[in-house]
C-alpha cells in the first residue's frame, strides 16, 4: 500500500474551510456535531472491542469517525479565529510528547519536527474516557482557548491509542468532505 506523506495542518484547515456551510458565527451546530462525532468514536471502538476480528472494518471507520471529530474541531478553531496547526502545537507540548528531527517529505522544508509520543499510550477506554470529558467541557456559549488546546491533547492521545495515523485521518476526511461538497453542487 502507497502512504501518502506528511499534511500541513494549515493546508488541511485552509482547503476544509470550504466544506463547512454551517453558520460562521454560531458555534453551537459546531459543538454538538462535535459532541455526536466523538460518540461515534466511542461506538466504533465498542464495536472493535466486543467484536474483535470480527469487525475488520474497525480502522477504516475509525478513521473515518476520528476525521469528521477532526473537521469539527478545525470548524470550532475557524469560529475563534485560532490556527488548527497553533492548537495542536499546544496540545503536543507537555511532557507526553518530544520533537524528533526528520527529513521533511514537504519541498518548502528539509526538515521538520514531529511530536512523538514518549510512553505508550494509556488505554483506549481510558483514552476515550479523557476525549468525551474534554468534548463536554467544550459545550456552552463559545468554547475557551485553554478547552479546545485540552481536546486537542485528548485527541491526539485517542489516535495513538488507536494506533492509527494522524495523516491518515486527516487526507481521509478531507477527501470525504470534498466529495460531499462536490454532490452536493451538483444537485444544485
Amino acid at each position: 500500500m502507497h502512504k501518502e506523506g506528511s499534511l500541513l495542518l494549515s493546508d488541511y484547515a485552509s482547503e476544509i474551510a470550504a466544506t463547512d456551510v454551517l453558520s460562521p458565527t454560531d458555534f453551537n451546530p459546531v459543538l454538538q456535531g462535535l459532541y455526536g462525532e466523538v460518540g461515534g468514536i466511542m461506538s466504533t471502538v465498542k464495536k472493535h472491542v466486543r467484536e474483535k476480528s470480527a469487525y475488520p472494518g474497525f480502522r477504516r471507520a475509525a478513521e473515518e469517525e476520528f476525521g469528521d471529530t477532526l473537521w469539527y474541531l478545525a470548524a470550532i478553531c475557524r469560529r475563534m479565529q485560532a490556527p488548527l496547526e497553533d492548537i495542536f502545537a499546544e496540545a503536543a507540548n507537555h511532557g507526553n510528547f518530544k520533537n524528533i528531527g526528520a527529513a521533511s517529505d514537504i519541498a518548502e522544508g528539509a526538515f521538520a519536527y514531529i511530536a512523538m509520543p514518549v510512553a505508550a499510550p494509556a488505554s483506549l477506554d481510558i483514552t476515550l474516557v479523557r476525549l468525551g470529558q474534554a468534548a463536554a467541557a467544550l459545550l456552552g456559549s463559545g468554547p475557551a482557548r485553554n478547552d479546545v488546546v485540552t481536546f486537542a491533547r485528548a485527541y491526539l492521545d485517542a489516535i495513538h491509542a488507536a494506533e492509527l495515523a494522524f495523516s491518515d485521518v486527516a487526507r481521509g476526511n478531507l477527501r470525504k468532505a470534498r466529495d460531499a461538497l462536490n454532490k452536493s453542487l451538483r444537485r444544485q
